[in-house]
């Protein structure tokens, strides 16, 4: 091939000059290409274009030459088993693809950084979120947990009224009874205190009488049967009015005895009451349910309902997004953005007031003076 115009090669003793330096004067002239402007710039590369392609040129025909040069007899004979040297073609382009490359990755570098920036922003309100989050849940744990001592310090007071109203009540009948019998024991004795005045009013009025058809009414013994027959009439009216008396008392006592032992059969009826989550058997008795599944129920409504709120209003608030767990904290983020904190409180608040007014309501129908329709003889459960 002809040499180049530019810058033609050197032969002297049938070798030619070594494209290493070549090679190096090559980036030497990038480098102050790169420090030029942009039209300098361009005519770098065209010029670092031509210089490989040059170097190529010239490059074949080294490797032309070398293996039309014939062998002299001092070279001993390359083994088989040795490798050819690299071609100086294949590393030059080896060394413009990394450089290529290099660009590629510098280039997404560039680009990844804005987007690295944003991601580091988005992790912060992450995490400030789930700590709003933690608070929310915290504030919900104590609202649940208050509505739960709130419901059982109800329910003792509930209990124990209805403990001492039925013990207050058993008393009540138990001294109306003796009331009772008391009133039984005064009406008898008036009775016999009444005949007795009578009979000695009888007595003193014959004989008055007698004293009276003798003409002895003015005398000493007159006056004495006078005041006799006058003491007497006093007895038998103080007889009488007593047992007027103790015969309405007896029929008072009796009154509230009834009315007491009515009470008694209301209090009965409501605790043998079947509750709303029991069931009857075959036989027709009532299967309740046992308390400590009734206590875990209330506490898993008390607590873990309120707990879960804040997260689930969150769901419901935000349904776009998806499921998964960074989603979650991205609906926390865009909810609490929203102003969602006075949101999640007022719905927490208004949960823990309807449950609270759902407990007044299920102990209202469970209060044992509330009127109870009963059969007219109830009153007799007792005696």
């Amino acid at each position: 091939m002809a040499p180049s115009k530019k810058r033609p090669a050197a032969q002297s003793g049938g070798l030619r000059k070594k494209p290493a330096a070549r090679h190096v004067d090559t980036e030497e002239e990038e480098e102050e290409e790169e420090v030029g402007d942009e039209g300098e710039e361009e005519e770098g590369e065209e010029e670092e274009e031509e210089d490989d392609e040059e170097a190529e040129e010239e490059d074949d025909e080294e490797d032309v030459t070398v293996r039309k040069k014939p062998a002299s007899k001092d070279e001993k004979p390359k083994s088989r088993s040795m490798k050819a040297p690299p071609s100086k073609r294949e590393a030059k382009t080896a060394l413009r693809e990394a450089v290529k490359k290099k660009k590629t990755v510098d280039r997404l570098k560039r680009e990844i950084k804005p987007l690295a920036q944003k991601l580091k922003e988005k992790r912060d309100e992450l995490r400030i979120a789930d700590q709003e989050l933690e608070k929310l849940n915290a504030a919900a744990n104590k609202l649940g947990r208050a509505v739960e001592k709130e419901t059982k310090a109800k329910e003792l007071r509930r209990k124990k009224r209805a403990r001492v109203i039925k013990k207050n009540a058993g008393e009540r009948v138990r001294s109306l009874r003796e009331k009772l019998n008391e009133a039984k024991a005064d009406i008898a004795k008036f009775k016999a205190a009444e005949a007795q005045a009578k009979k000695k009013l009888s007595t003193a009025q014959k004989e008055y009488k007698q004293l009276q058809s003798k003409g002895d009414q003015y005398s000493h013994h007159g006056f004495s049967a006078k005041r006799a027959v006058e003491a007497a009439k006093a007895d038998f009216e103080k007889a009488k009015l007593g047992l007027v008396h103790a015969s309405e008392s007896f029929e008072k006592c009796q009154e509230q005895l009834k009315t007491a032992q009515e009470k008694i059969s209301q209090i009965k009826e409501k605790s043998q009451k079947p509750s709303a989550s029991g069931s009857t058997s075959a036989g027709g008795k009532v299967m309740k349910r046992p308390a400590a599944r009734a206590g875990v129920s209330a506490r898993l409504t008390a607590v873990h309902g309120r707990r879960f709120m804040a997260f689930t209003f969150v769901q419901c608030a935000v349904p776009a997004l998806p499921s998964d767990g960074a989603a979650q904290s991205t609906k926390t983020v865009a909810l609490l953005q929203c102003g969602g904190t006075a949101l999640l409180m007022a719905v927490i608040w208004k949960a823990g007031m309807t449950y609270l007014q759902e407990q007044k309501n299920r102990s209202a129908m469970t209060r044992p003076w509330t009127a109870v329709a009963c059969t007219p003889d109830a009153g007799n459960s007792l005696a």
